[in-house]
């Protein structure tokens, strides 16, 4: 399963090049070519023997169909998705789910946190749902280059065949859930998040072993749910280990 891969901004291909990520060719702005960041990426892309095209500003933004590219963006080989087969295969661990998230900077920002917190599988549904992008690259920090992305076209299927192999599954709720304070969490374990409209369907909320919410004493009511999200996986994870 793979799609076209182009990402964008200076943080991200520093850390495709970190990660010896496959990188065909690096295209840098004409106006940004003499900064600083970016005399050190091209110095590393030919080191590592890839093309590097000084351009126009205009074409950097055609070749990534957005503005802020930070002058660089680079095309790399198609994105390739990891199975759930291998996903059970994999010893157990913590794994990341997303249920339709929509918002592209909310899953970059969340792949980012799993990175953060040593999370390296990352599960989400193929269709109606963010996927990877060159928004969702930038916003993930370059996080996205450390983590296995399973994509999978029935996310309650997939979670009924990770609780088969054995693994729990959680999930955050606004309310009829427990204090995620006071969770004691099974491994290994699957950590749900849901749309930032209305979180988790009725279907992840049957799969569910365990919902947590996350109590707050201030004037609002919710969280985004890429704060949200960082909060679970922090405080989950820490029971784990």
């Amino acid at each position: 399963m793979k799609t076209r891969n182009v990402i964008k901004g200076k943080r991200s291909i520093m850390e495709a090049l970190k990660a010896e990520t496959s990188i065909k060719i690096i295209y840098v702005g004409q106006v940004q070519q003499r900064q600083g960041d970016i005399q050190q990426i091209v110095a590393l892309a030919r080191e590592a023997d890839i093309p590097v095209q000084v351009v126009t500003q205009e074409h950097l933004e055609s070749l990534v169909g957005e503005e802020n590219t930070q002058g660089i963006c680079a095309v790399l080989d198609p994105v390739s998705f990891k199975t759930l087969a291998e996903l059970k295969e994999a010893a157990p661990q913590i794994v990341l789910a997303t249920d339709h998230l929509q918002d592209p900077y909310n899953f970059g920002a969340i792949l980012r946190t799993c990175d953060a917190f040593g999370i390296k599988w990352v599960v989400f549904p193929k269709d109606r749902s963010a996927s990877v992008t060159p928004g969702v690259i930038k916003a993930s920090s370059g996080a996205y280059h450390h983590l296995n992305l399973c994509r999978v076209t029935n996310l309650g299927n997939a979670l009924t065949t990770l609780k088969d192999k054995g693994y729990w599954v959680y999930g955050t709720a606004m309310e009829n859930g427990e204090d995620l304070g006071e969770a004691k969490p099974h491994f290994p374990l699957v950590i749900v998040v849901g749309n930032e409209e209305r979180g988790l369907s009725d279907r992840i909320m049957k799969l569910l072993d365990g919902a947590y919410y996350i109590p707050m004493v201030g004037h609002v009511d919710s969280l985004n749910v890429s704060v949200a999200a960082g909060i679970a996986l922090y405080t989950l994870a820490r029971q784990c280990r």
